[in-house]
């Protein structure tokens, strides 16, 4: 059954929220271009994880990190993301990184650094321990 439906106070479904709701995650994001934001974080890093292992049919799947430039991006990708147990066995060639900052306009990018996203996955979040 597909969890994109909306329930009633009983619990009771009532109908899928559209018909494009029917189907697998998968099979609705086949071919689309797919853009997460908070990858070296914990919560990140399991999301993307689990999107290599379950998504196999994105058209792109790109990450949004703290960088200078997408240079950086791509080395930070590398070093704190894909080095995490998390992504032992898997292949991280269809992730490719670019450099921005989630706090800033427009994600710190131009409007054509962000062209052709279809969906956007925000994990981001601003932690402070002290």
């Amino acid at each position: 059954p597909c969890t994109d439906t909306l329930v009633e106070g009983s619990g009771t479904v009532r109908r899928p929220v559209s018909d494009a709701a029917i189907g697998t995650l998968n099979e609705r994001l086949a071919g689309k271009a797919l853009l997460l934001t908070g990858a070296s974080g914990f919560v990140g890093k399991a999301v993307l994880a689990q999107c290599l292992r379950e998504l196999p049919d994105l058209g792109r799947l790109t990450v949004l990190l703290r960088a200078p430039d997408d240079g950086a991006a791509a080395q930070r990708l590398a070093n704190d993301v894909l080095g995490s147990d998390a992504f032992e066995g898997l292949d991280p060639a269809p992730v490719t990184a670019l450099a921005g900052d989630v706090a800033a306009e427009g994600l710190g990018r131009s409007k054509e650094g962000l062209g052709g996203i279809d969906v956007v996955i925000h994990c981001a979040a601003s932690v402070s321990f002290e």
